[in-house]
C-alpha cells in the first residue's frame, strides 16, 4: 500500500506542475511600464462643454471595505464633477439572507453617493437571484414575478427598493440623459440651471436582465425572454439618443479568467452573444458596460462596439489571461475599480479609477474610430490615499 501511496503523490505533483506551466504559457501581457496615473493617459479630455458624465461599475454587493473603498472614489467623482447617474452591473447584494442584507451592502456603502444627489440605476446579477427560480410565467413577466420568489429571494426586496433604481419597477429598462453644463451641480450651487429635456437626448442607456435571456446562468427552464429581446430590439430601434448604452451583468465579449490552475475557467458567454449581438449590431449600440468577472478589461472594438468588463466593484479582483480580444495590460485587470465616463455630441471618453484614486486606463474615441485615443477624461485631480503594497 505503501508504494500506491508515494505514486498517488508523484501523480498529483506531476498534475499541478503540468497545470501550472500551462499558466504561464499563455501570451504575455505588453503594455507600458509606467506606473498607473494620470501621467501614463497623455493629455487631457476638456471639460468645457455641455456632456453625460456617468459611472460604471459592477459586482458592488459585499458590504465590505473593498466595496467602500471603491464608493468612496466614486463619491469623490462625483463631487469633482457633476456625475448624474451610477448603474451598478449586477450582484448588487451577496449573500441574502434578509432585507437588512440590502442596506449592510448597499444603502450603507453608498449613502455618500446617494445623499450628493446621484442617481442609481441598478442591472440584475446572478447573485441577486441565489434561490429565485423559474416561476413558469409565460410570457416572461417583466417585473420580478419572471422569478418564483421565496423567503430568501432577494429580487422582490431589491426592485422595490427606490434607491437602486429599477425603472417603474421593471427588471429591464432604458434611462436617457440630458446634456448637462460643467458648471451644473445636482443639490443647489449651480452655476447654471439643469439640463432641460430635448427631442434628442445625448444619451439613452438600456439596462438588460441577462438572467432570463440565454445566458449559460439562465434561471428560465426552458426558452429564453422574448418579451425582452423584443423590447430591446424596439426601444434600441425607436431611440434618438446620440449614443446607446448597453448595462448588463453577464458578458458576451470577455477575456477568459481561470482559478485552481486552470481547473475552472470562466470566459464571455458564447450562447448570450448570439441572442444579443445581432440586436446590438443592427440597431447602433455604441458601447455595453458587462461585469460577472471580478476584473477590470477593454476588449478591441468587435464591429464597431467598445465592451468593458468592469466586475471588480467589492469582490476580490481576479485577473485575466491575455488573448487576441482583449487590450493587454500588465496587471491583468487584476484591481477593484469603477469606470467613470464623460460623452459630448463628438466624443466618448472613458477612465478607470481603481479603490485607491489610481487612474488605470483611460481613452476617447469618436464614433467610426477603429482605435481609441488614449486621453484622462476625469478632468478632476484625484485624492489617491494609501494603496497596499
Amino acid at each position: 500500500m505503501a508504494w500506491r501511496s508515494v505514486l498517488s503523490r508523484y501523480a498529483f505533483c506531476t498534475l499541478m506542475v503540468l497545470a501550472v506551466a500551462a499558466c504561464a504559457s499563455g501570451p504575455v501581457a505588453v503594455v507600458s511600464t509606467e506606473a498607473p496615473g494620470e501621467a501614463a493617459l497623455g493629455a487631457r479630455l476638456a471639460d468645457t462643454v455641455p456632456a453625460a458624465r456617468l459611472i460604471f461599475v459592477g459586482d458592488t454587493g459585499t458590504g465590505d471595505d473593498r466595496a467602500a473603498r471603491v464608493a468612496e472614489q466614486i463619491r469623490l467623482q462625483a463631487e469633482a464633477v457633476p456625475v448624474s447617474h451610477v448603474f451598478l452591473l449586477g450582484d448588487n447584494v451577496y449573500g441574502y439572507r434578509s432585507p437588512q442584507y440590502i442596506a449592510d451592502r448597499f444603502l450603507n456603502v453608498y449613502r455618500g453617493v446617494l445623499s450628493d444627489g446621484v442617481r442609481v440605476h441598478a442591472a440584475l446579477g446572478n447573485h441577486d437571484l441565489d434561490n429565485c427560480t423559474d416561476s413558469g410565467l409565460r410570457p416572461v413577466p417583466r417585473d420580478e414575478s419572471a422569478y418564483g420568489l421565496s423567503p430568501r429571494c432577494s429580487v422582490e426586496s431589491q426592485v422595490e427598493t427606490p434607491e437602486l433604481g429599477y425603472v417603474d419597477g421593471f427588471r429591464y429598462y432604458s434611462v436617457e440623459i440630458e446634456r448637462q453644463s460643467p458648471g451644473w451641480r445636482r443639490e443647489g450651487g449651480s452655476d447654471s440651471p439643469p439640463p432641460q429635456p430635448t427631442e434628442s437626448p445625448l444619451v439613452e442607456v438600456f439596462v438588460v436582465d441577462s438572467n432570463t435571456l440565454g445566458s449559460m446562468q439562465t434561471r428560465l427552464a426552458q426558452g429564453t425572454d422574448d418579451p425582452q429581446l423584443r423590447w430591446l430590439a424596439e426601444s434600441l430601434q425607436r431611440s434618438n439618443a446620440r449614443w446607446k448604452i448597453v448595462a448588463m451583468h453577464h458578458p458576451v465579449y470577455a477575456p477568459t479568467r481561470c482559478r485552481w490552475f486552470r481547473f475552472r475557467c470562466r470566459g464571455p458567454d458564447e450562447v448570450l452573444r448570439a441572442e444579443l449581438e445581432p440586436i446590438f449590431r443592427e440597431h447602433g449600440v455604441d458601447v455595453v458596460f458587462q461585469a460577472h468577472q471580478h476584473l477590470y478589461a477593454r476588449l478591441v472594438p468587435q464591429h464597431g462596439i467598445r465592451y468593458f468588463v468592469t466586475g471588480a466593484g467589492g469582490r476580490r479582483a481576479d485577473s485575466f489571461r491575455s488573448d487576441e480580444s482583449t487590450v493587454v495590460r500588465e496587471d491583468r485587470g487584476s484591481f477593484n475599480h469603477f469606470v467613470y465616463v464623460h460623452v459630448t455630441e463628438d466624443r466618448f471618453g472613458y477612465c478607470v479609477v481603481d479603490a485607491y484614486g489610481g487612474i488605470r486606463d483611460g481613452g476617447s474615441f469618436a464614433r467610426g474610430d477603429a482605435m481609441d485615443a488614449q486621453v484622462d477624461p476625469c478632468s478632476a485631480p484625484r485624492d489617491a490615499g494609501s494603496a497596499p503594497r
